[in-house]
């Protein structure tokens, strides 16, 4: 089967991922995900480049990286990590650092506001946390204070995210997690969103099946003689309980995410993405087929998507239910109406 499908109509692409259609060979094992462009890469939010995270979070990021010396101080660090600014090592750490200040902030605030989050009881201790990891990221070669005899070993990687992430990262958070659904029918959905320039943007919704990453690789990745650098893009799999959050459970989503992002940008400069981890499933089980298919369609065709969703049930209020959303799809259908107004009746 091809691993890329080009439509040029809204039916013709809906059809195609509608349960009946014998042509698309979708089975209860695969997910989909609907992206409003094409180009964009199949990467989580928290690792995409700094545009795509929110000018708030960059600039986050940006003051956590100048002020990084207040958790370690600068001997300390150089003397782990070396004192190139380019040290690919480092920016790997403060990366990983930024993404738990970040989730930590988030617990903690919950907590003020009496939010129970499933999976963080109670905040984290960020300086034990912080040190316990460089703890295993080193190996003391004479036991000082400022690891003066020290050298890497490795990352802190295949931290299992608990439910708890899934949410932060609905509420706008930037998390390793990367968004997918049981629906194909939602994921056309979220791709079908106006994004300001109906024209110009082809969208895409993608495939996969989880038959892809029900994989144990950690007695090849963590077996030197054996490891090959291209497991550092294995994905694995969150699923959150559906009482957990209810806009979830609308939508039937289900979350994949990089297993060892930090060793793979240690190993590549880059943090991996999705198509990462489908070139080493088939480069493991000898296949030539991509394990992930795309299907795109004309942004011109989205308004005419979104017009046969809604016969099919699929709409904002639908897969996120609240109030406000019943209303903005009351305005989408009112202004689809030009003609209509109550005076002319």
């Amino acid at each position: 089967m091809e691993a890329y499908l080009e439509f040029t109509s809204a039916k013709d692409f809906l059809d195609y991922f509608l349960p009946h259609n014998e042509n698309n060979h979708f089975d209860e094992t695969h997910i989909f995900r609907g992206q409003q462009n094409s180009n964009w890469e199949l990467i989580p939010s928290l690792y995409r480049k700094p545009c795509s995270i929110g000018k708030y979070f960059v600039t986050s990021f940006e003051f956590f990286e100048k002020n990084f010396h207040i958790f370690y101080g600068d001997k300390r660090l150089n003397n782990i990590f070396g004192s190139s600014p380019d040290n690919v090592k480092l920016r790997a750490f403060k990366m990983y650092c930024f993404e738990k200040i970040l989730l930590n902030e988030f617990i903690k605030s919950a907590n003020k506001l009496n939010f129970h989050l499933l999976g963080a009881e109670k905040a984290i201790d960020i300086k034990y946390v912080f040190d316990s990891d460089i703890s295993q990221m080193v190996k003391p070669l004479e036991l000082d204070q400022d690891y003066s005899k020290s050298h890497i070993t490795g990352m802190p990687d295949v931290i299992v995210p608990e439910p708890y992430v899934a949410l932060a990262q609905h509420h706008g958070i930037p998390t390793k997690l990367l968004d997918f659904t049981v629906n194909p029918l939602a994921a056309l959905f979220f791709a079908s969103q106006n994004t300001g320039d109906e024209e110009e943007e082809e969208i895409a919704v993608y495939s996969t099946s989880l038959k892809d990453y029900y994989f144990d690789s950690s007695y090849i990745y963590y077996d030197r003689s054996k490891r090959d650098s291209s497991l550092c893009g294995m994905h694995g799999i969150l699923r959150v309980p559906n009482s957990h959050n209810e806009y979830l459970y609308k939508q039937g989503g289900i979350f994949l995410y990089p297993k060892y992002p930090y060793s793979f940008f240690l190993e590549y400069g880059r943090y991996p993405n999705l198509e990462d981890h489908g070139k080493m499933i088939n480069t493991y089980n000898g296949k030539e087929n991509s394990s992930i298919r795309m299907y795109t369609l004309p942004g011109t065709e989205k308004p005419k998507l979104r017009k046969l969703l809604k016969r099919w049930g699929i709409t904002k209020s639908s897969l996120m239910p609240t109030l406000d959303n019943v209303v903005q799809d009351l305005k989408a259908d009112f202004l689809t109406k030009q003609d209509f107004h109550p005076y002319n009746y």
